[in-house]
């Protein structure tokens, strides 16, 4: 009797994908989106995607075309902080807060984001754009406030 397995076919279910690997899917889209692999548009679509995937190998679709790595059709690597695209990551330093009281504060087009600011807006607005910024690190928080007011 031979008890070699066959090969699996077509016909065999799919692997579930487990929340770790959803996970590590969405961090790796965010990375491919940071170096500008992804449009902004194609990054929110495939994130969604990955969040509401049930098998690996709709994980693996999702990042087939974003590296020549992702063609084993396992689940995406881990994105890794030190791999961030070195021109976002300037490690300059920049405003740590945006203050709106009854009125308004824009930052957008060409700015640093330190590694932690702090958005308050009272009976204002703070608007935050931060396509065109550089980044002091690989992480960024960002603190926001609103009292009769908001912070987009």
């Amino acid at each position: 009797m031979d008890d070699a397995r066959p090969d699996p076919g077509p016909e065999l279910p799919s692997i579930r994908a487990s929340d770790h690997e959803r996970e590590a899917t969405a961090r790796f889209l965010q990375q491919s989106y940071s170096e500008g692999r992804l449009t902004l548009a194609e990054f929110d679509e495939r994130t969604t995607k990955a969040y509401g995937a049930l098998f690996q190998s709709d994980l693996a679709e999702l990042t087939r075309d974003l590296s020549p790595a992702r063609r084993d059709g396992g689940a995406a690597p881990a994105a890794h902080h030190e791999a961030a695209p070195a021109r976002r990551v300037t490690g300059g330093s920049g405003p740590s807060t945006s203050l709106a009281f009854m009125g308004g504060c824009e930052r957008r087009g060409t700015w640093t984001v330190p590694a932690e600011h702090t958005a308050f807006a009272m009976m204002g607005g703070v608007e935050l754009d931060l396509r065109d910024a550089a980044l002091q690190a690989h992480e960024t928080t960002i603190r926001a406030f609103a009292i009769m007011g908001g912070v987009e």
